[in-house]
């Protein structure tokens, strides 16, 4: 055999040589297709579409090949393959768009020089050299415009060892088709060998599918279909992702990634056994099996309990119309609920009423579905695609073993895909797992393929009672990961409290600014004075150690002081928002046996107090009661193990509920908070958040446990708008907790 380079050539596969054919008179004639353009099937326009979208994408080549061991007659090999391609009409399909725009198909001619020739079998790793050549090609662009769009070779690894590569654009076929065009050029080269008749077996012709398919498109059976599935995807839920950090979110995707990312793992003829064993006792199939791990692994992994799972199948339902390659395939989109308690015989059930009723509607395209949900600008129906092929590859070519059948590329997909082919034979299994990585946070391939087998191994022992919420992920040395390494944040903490954390600061930096806003400045040594001052007060009226004292306050500097001043009293506070509904407020009060509340006058005649103790921070007689109560710091013995302040759920499930915190998580999160936010006392921290809500707490130890400044602002200019713009650009503020919405209006303009 000729050495040949070992540069890819464009896809398709350019022509370099081929021996000389032995007579294939007949072929010219074969490639006759009634001499008319004709429509594309609807799938074929789905992908015709999304490739001009993107013309330079190579996502849609298909690729696979076979490994061939013996003493392979070349030329007679060749001369099965200019055979083959004169029967499969799909392979010769080429493409023009007439005088509307509207694109055409029909039937090249087959090409003199079809079989590409390498030689790798002086390479240091032919193998390997052969793979990268392989993956070279099918990653350059695609020509629609009238060019072929397939192309063979023959790579030669050492005497007795070749592959057949195959590569072919996804409108002419689908992944079906592969197994189809390998057995019947295994028939054609035996008929040839033996010099019998290769006519016998011919491929039924293309226009069978184009038939279905416009028939299709104009019967009632079209409607039925699409009601179907509109009932089945009705109300659906967003389908969300978690990312590598562990955490769920919604998920983007995207219709044409421009590339995958592929992790591939062989299974060995036991495993696979074993599978096969387990879909028998548990009632179904390998693809319902393989389904059901998937729609485990999602629920496991994101926490979702409606999933929907694609399940790619034909897309054509008659016995002629499957032995026809050509580009019908579609996914099937299979929805079912799952609860952590749901016992693994109802999730089969659900999954094989699901494939059984959806099989008798799957030629309505997955398009057509997507764009009837309204879901075409990149949101996923299905989180993940799982398809289990069995399809059968012809075992030898004459006295040659055909001793591996291995994928190159298997087309796009918006998400994840997972793919598992047992070919039979000597072939293996082989387990192969896509990801788009153009999605955010999107787990790594290989990561999903051992989280995916983890769930298949729990199947094959798990009792069809067994609920699915056992089912692990993780295995051992990656749940010591999460459950032991991860959790050990233990460090050495100073026995203090977030008073003496503050008081330090006063020590260090009494002069420096410790809250600023509308007008006001406060150094520490002043916050630190105004605090003692009123808590002394309150110490005067009962308040003390294991009391709760509620806090009900406009935005301000007044409001940092009374939570300041409760704690020096040694009492812990319990925030209220005045915008809080009467009725909150009351349960509020009462549940937590407040012993007084701290407020203002236009405030307070608006509150529930009852006969609680009532102090009104800004009137005349507490401004003098404060003016003469001592500045130093009351002796209140306050501990780690002291209350700091009680917060309240939202209810929204119910009845509000107090959530109790000591003094000790509030010094641990200020420790934190210095090492993990990087504040210093160089820092000024926007005090956001509702008096209400924890965030609260959280800025306030932020700042002044820290020496940093905080800054206090009126509600007004704190609602997403340029006035928020404004005011952090004003104060230079370097730390701030918002909310997604108020992103937009947080960065000031360079």
């Amino acid at each position: 055999m000729p050495e040949r380079p070992l540069t890819p050539a464009p896809f398709p596969v350019a022509i370099l040589a081929c021996p000389a054919s032995r007579d294939v008179e007949g072929c010219a004639e074969m490639a006759v297709f009634d001499g008319e353009l004709k429509e594309l099937m609807a799938g074929q326009l789905e992908i015709w579409q999304a490739q001009q979208l993107a013309p330079e994408n190579p996502v849609y080549n298909l690729g696979e090949y076979l490994e061939i061991r013996g003493d392979l007659d070349v030329g007679l090999f060749t001369e099965t393959l200019h055979r083959l391609v004169a029967e499969a009409e799909t392979v010769r399909l080429r493409f023009r768009t007439d005088a509307a725009g509207t694109p055409r198909q029909y039937v090249g001619d087959v090409p003199e020089d079809l079989v590409q020739l390498v030689d790798f079998s002086s390479e240091p790793d032919p193998r390997a050299a052969a793979e990268s050549w392989m993956r070279e090609t099918v990653t350059r662009p695609a020509d629609l415009s009238g060019g072929p769009l397939f192309g063979f070779a023959l790579l030669t690894l050492g005497p007795d060892l070749h592959l057949w590569y195959q590569g072919y654009h996804h409108l002419l076929i689908d992944g079906m088709a592969g197994s189809v065009l390998s057995t019947r050029a295994a028939r054609i080269h035996d008929a040839l060998l033996h010099g019998q008749d290769p006519a016998d077996g011919a491929l039924e012709p293309l226009a069978l599918l184009l038939d279905a398919d416009r028939a299709y498109r104009v019967s009632d059976d079209l409607d039925r279909d699409r009601a179907y599935w509109q009932g089945v995807l009705a109300d659906l839920p967003q389908v969300v992702e978690a990312g590598t950090d562990g955490a769920a979110r919604p998920s983007r995707g995207r219709r044409l990634p421009e590339r995958l990312e592929r992790h591939i793992a062989a299974l060995t003829t036991d495993e696979l056994a074993e599978l096969r064993t387990a879909a028998r006792r548990l009632r179904t199939s390998l693809t319902g099996l393989m389904a059901c791990a998937a729609a485990v692994h999602r629920h496991r992994l994101t926490g979702q309990r409606d999933i929907v799972i694609g399940l790619p199948v034909a897309g054509r339902t008659g016995r002629r119309e499957l032995a026809v390659p050509g580009m019908t395939s579609n996914n099937l989109p299979l929805r079912v609920r799952i609860e952590p308690n749901t016992p693994l015989a109802d999730l089969v059930r659900q999954i094989s009423d699901a494939v059984r009723e959806g099989l008798r509607h799957q030629r309505y395209r997955y398009e057509d579905i997507l764009r009837d949900l309204r879901l075409t600008d990149g949101d996923p129906l299905c989180g993940l695609y799982v398809n289990a092929m069995a399809f059968d590859y012809p075992e030898k070519f004459g006295s040659c073993r055909v001793t591996a059948v291995r994928n190159v590329s298997t087309g796009p997909i918006d998400h994840t895909r997972v793919n598992l082919y047992a070919r039979g034979g000597d072939f293996g299994v082989q387990l192969d797992v896509d990801v788009n990585p153009a999605l955010p946070d999107q787990l790594p391939a290989r990561d999903v393929s051992r989280q995916l087998r983890r769930v298949l191994a729990w199947l094959v022992t798990a009792e069809p009672s067994e609920p699915v919420g056992r089912a692990g992920l993780l295995d051992r040395d990656e749940q010591r990961r999460v459950l032991v390494e991860w959790n050990d944040t233990a460090r050495d903490l100073p026995p203090a409290t977030a008073v003496d954390l503050f008081t330090a600061q006063v020590a260090a930096r009494p002069d420096a600014v410790a809250v600023t806003g509308e007008g006001v400045h406060l150094s520490y040594a002043q916050l630190d004075e105004r605090a003692n001052r009123l808590a002394h007060h309150l110490a005067a009226r009962g308040v003390g150690p294991e009391t709760v004292v509620a806090v009900c306050q406009h935005r301000g500097t007044d409001l940092v002081v009374s939570l300041l001043a409760v704690w020096k009293a040694g009492a812990a506070y319990l925030p209220i928002d005045p915008q809080y509904p009467a009725e909150r407020i009351r349960h509020l009060l009462t549940d937590s046996r407040a012993v007084a509340l701290l407020s203002e006058q236009d405030i307070l005649d608006e509150l529930p107090a009852g006969r609680l103790l009532t102090v009104a921070v800004d009137s005349a007689p507490v401004h003098a009661a404060l003016a003469a109560a001592p500045a130093t710091a009351p002796g209140t013995a306050l501990t780690p193990a002291a209350l700091a302040y009680v917060i309240y759920t939202s209810g929204s499930t119910g009845t509000p509920k107090a959530v109790m915190l000591t003094q000790a998580g509030a010094v641990n999160l200020a420790v934190a908070q210095q090492e993990r936010c990087a504040v210093d006392r160089h820092s000024r921290v926007l005090q956001f958040a509702s008096v209400g809500f924890d965030a609260a707490t959280w800025e306030l130890l932020m700042a002044l446990c820290s020496g940093a400044s905080l800054v206090v602002a009126p509600a007004r200019d704190l609602l997403p708008s340029p006035a928020l713009t404004d005011l952090i650009a004003r104060h230079g503020v370097t730390h701030a907790t918002l909310p997604p919405p108020s992103w937009p209006c947080s960065t000031p303009p360079t």
